[in-house]
Parts: structure tokens; C-alpha cells; sequence
């Protein structure tokens, strides 16, 4: 079905990978995706898909089912076994008509299936879709984390807001405890100086506990050439 300049959706704007050894309907679906705003990237085949996904994620795969060597459902299978392809919205595109082919796919985690010929503008309309659900899986998926991360930091909290109240009393008591008439001025100067910086770093450490129970989101900062560590010092609105 030739695409009609009336048929209108808001702009997708997914990153998809359209795997299809057909050279000329992967020319034509990526032609309609990208009037879509789509960032679509191309395999004519699984293996060269299989090091697309080396480089980057995908929101939405569109791949037909029969390929030389590896056929669409391997591919599924693939990117399943991948945690960062977990929310992937997977379209399967095949010739094969039935439930017993639907239902082999949709068990191999294929989420949707259309059969040739495909009509363009109800392809464009699952992407769509597809890409709709990736977003609300990836917030499902970010308030997991989160749940996770403040059940962890009240724990935390509990653990060492005790020993802290302790150690910042027995600061409090050495220093009122200090015997000032025999202690000459230079060598009370220095014990005070130790006594105030040790209360320092317990407020730090408590303000670190805080800022990790009262976060509302995970945002990361880079720490290391291979490692980001979470930025508490990110405004909670």
C-alpha cells in the first residue's frame, strides 16, 4: 500500500532496527518511519543485526522471520537473553498465517505480528504504539529502581543514624568534659579543632543518608573511566 500523506500521527521519534534481507521493503519501511522521525538503523541479515545491538539499544526491532542462517525468532530470542533489551518492542514481520505461528512467536517474546503485504501506514501505527509502551516500561522500570534504591537508604538510615547519635553525643560530651585548666592553650586549640572536625564528617554522613531516602529520582555522574555513581546533589522537586 503506497503511504498517504494524510494519514497523521505525532512524531514517533523512536531509535528502530528494521532487520530484512528484502533490500527494497527495507528502502520502503525505512522511508516511512523516518517521515515519522524515526532514527532507524538497517541489518539485512541477524548476524549483521546481532552487532548493531553491540553498539546500541533499540526501543523498536522490526525484523522478518525467515532470514538465511538465523531466522527472526532467534533474533528474539537473542535480545531477550540481553537485560538491555528486556522492554525492546519486537515486530515480527512474516508470510506465515495461523495461531500456531503466532503463538510460537509471541512465545519466543516476539510483543507484535503482522503478516504480508504489510500495510504501511498500520506498520507506522505499531511503531507507534510500540514506542509508547517502551516509554511507559522504561518509568516502570526507573520507579523499580528507585523503590529498590529508598528501601535500601532507609535501611541504611536505620542502621547508622543509631551509632551516629551516639558517636556525635560523646563528642559533645569530650568536648564540655575537657579539662581547659590543664590543658595548655595551643594543645585545647588542636583537641577542639579534632572534636568539631569529627562532628563535621557525622553531619556529612547523615546528610548523605537524607539525600538518599528523600530522592525521587536516579540520575548518575561520572565517577571513573568505567564507573558512574548516583548524584545526590540533584534537585528533588
Amino acid at each position: 500500500m503506497i503511504f498517504e500523506d494524510t494519514f497523521s500521527l505525532s512524531n514517533i521519534g523512536a531509535k528502530v532496527l528494521i532487520v530484512d534481507d528484502d533490500v527494497n521493503s527495507l528502502r520502503i519501511v525505512s522511508e516511512i518511519l523516518k517521515r515519522h522521525r524515526c532514527d532507524v538503523v538497517t541489518a539485512v541479515s541477524i548476524e549483521l543485526a546481532e552487532l548493531e545491538i553491540e553498539k546500541s539499544t533499540f526501543p523498536i526491532v522490526i525484523c522478518d522471520w525467515n532470514l538465511p542462517h538465523k531466522s527472526g525468532i532467534d533474533f528474539c530470542k537473542t535480545l531477550r537473553a540481553n537485560p538491555n533489551f528486556l522492554a525492546t518492542y519486537f515486530i515480527m514481520i512474516t508470510g506465515q498465517e495461523g495461531i500456531a505461528s503466532r503463538t510460537h512467536a509471541f512465545n519466543a517474546g516476539v510483543d507484535d505480528y503482522l503478516e504480508k503485504p504489510i500495510n504501511m501506514n498500520e506498520l507506522a501505527l505499531r511503531v507507534w504504539v510500540g514506542s509508547r509502551i517502551y516509554r511507559l516500561k522504561e518509568k516502570q522500570q526507573e520507579y523499580e529502581r528507585l523503590k529498590i534504591l529508598t528501601q535500601t537508604a532507609v535501611t541504611f538510615a536505620h542502621e547508622i543514624n543509631n551509632p551516629l547519635s551516639v558517636i556525635s553525643g560523646y563528642l559533645e560530651l569530650l568536648a564540655n568534659r575537657l579539662d581547659i585548666e590543664s590543658i595548655e592553650g595551643a594543645e585545647l586549640q588542636k583537641a577542639l579543632r579534632m572534636i568539631q572536625n569529627s562532628r563535621t564528617q557525622v553531619g556529612r554522613i547523615k546528610d548523605v543518608v537524607n539525600r538518599l531516602v528523600e530522592l525521587k529520582s536516579i540520575k548518575t555522574k561520572e565517577y571513573s573511566e568505567d564507573q558512574k555513581i548516583i548524584d545526590l546533589l540533584q534537585e528533588n522537586s
